[in-house]
Formats: structure tokens, C-alpha cells, sequence
């Protein structure tokens, strides 16, 4: 009623760790549980592009601490400046790139790691109603050993040009509602 539980099992070699510099492109360091979510249960469920209430979690460690970061590339009511994140490939414009507090149950196991994220819906902005449908992609951001690399993404759902690309940083931080699965709230 209160919180999102999002569990991970991961195969990988490395620990979820990120030492990325500039925590608004924590996914160039990778290492990163991703989830994406449509908020808004009324959004054209087909549409190309974000609309308020499509959001994205990134989240790791630092210093063996919980550290996540909420991308909104729009908020309603939005009259701020926007963040523009640029490349020689083009530019991804967010309203708002910030940390969110999340807990985070970490073990490590013989091929990788368990990861159980909990998130205040409110903090979220959402409301879930059981039995309703919900957009959503689930992922993981692989990364170097010490977290300074991004070197692959891998998505339970989202099979487009922009899930698999790990050097352009608008197309690593675009959110593609049309790309994610739908699942249902108990």
C-alpha cells in the first residue's frame, strides 16, 4: 500500500557498484538496477514518447550504501528550465533528474547477486490499484568492476535501438514507453 518491491536475481562478475562523477549520468559508470514505469494508468499506452508520469529509477551502491537516481523527462506543470543531456548524436530533455532515498536488501550469491529495491509510491507518484495494468520494463545496466564503465544493458522487455546502446548519452537515458511490457498490480 505504501511502497514498490522490486526484486532482482543477477548474473554478472561484477557487484552492483557505481562510482560514476555526475550523478545525473549514473548509467555511464553501469552496474544499475533500471526501472522504468508508466505512473499514469490513463497515458495512451502506444505513445513514442514520454508524458508525465513515465519515470526511471536507476539504482545501485556507493560506498556500500543505497544510491538511486529518478529521471522525469516530464512533469505536469512543469516551468522550469529543463536538464538537456547532449551528444554529438542528438540530445534527451528531462524536467527533473534527482536522488530518491530507497531501500535496498543486497546478497551476493555464486553467480552474482539478489536485490530487493523498495520505493515510497509516493515518492513515485502513483497510485496503484490492484488488478490494474501497468506499463513497465525491468533491467540491468552491466558496468566494469569498479563501476566506471557502462558495457551493457539487458531488458526484460524492451528489445529497441536505444536498450542496447552504451556509448551515446541521449539514447542512454531515453525512456521508451512504447518498448516496455505491461504487468498487473496485486
Amino acid at each position: 500500500e505504501k511502497s514498490l518491491y522490486v526484486q532482482f536475481d543477477v548474473n554478472s562478475p561484477n557487484e552492483l557498484l557505481n562510482a560514476g562523477s555526475d550523478p545525473r549520468l549514473v548509467f555511464k559508470g553501469g552496474n544499475l538496477l533500471d526501472i522504468q514505469l508508466a505512473t499514469d494508468s490513463a497515458a495512451n499506452p502506444n505513445r513514442k514518447t514520454p508524458v508525465p508520469g513515465d519515470i526511471r529509477l536507476l539504482v545501485t551502491r556507493r560506498d556500500g550504501k543505497p544510491f538511486a537516481m529518478l529521471y522525469r523527462p516530464k512533469v505536469k506543470g512543469f516551468h522550469g528550465e529543463p536538464i538537456v543531456l547532449h551528444s554529438p548524436t542528438g540530445q534527451e530533455s528531462f524536467d527533473a533528474i534527482e536522488p530518491v532515498d530507497v531501500g535496498l536488501e543486497y546478497t551476493k550469491t555464486p553467480s552474482g547477486f539478489h536485490a530487493v529495491v523498495t520505493v515510497p509510491l509516493e515518492r513515485l507518484g502513483w497510485k496503484p490499484q490492484p488488478g490494474q495494468t501497468v506499463k513497465i520494463d525491468l533491467g540491468y545496466i552491466y558496468g566494469n568492476a569498479t563501476g566506471t564503465q557502462t558495457a551493457l544493458r539487458s531488458y526484460w522487455h524492451d528489445t529497441g535501438f536505444s536498450a542496447g546502446v552504451v556509448a551515446d548519452v541521449p539514447n542512454e537515458s531515453r525512456l521508451e514507453p512504447h518498448e516496455w511490457g505491461t504487468a498487473t498490480v496485486e
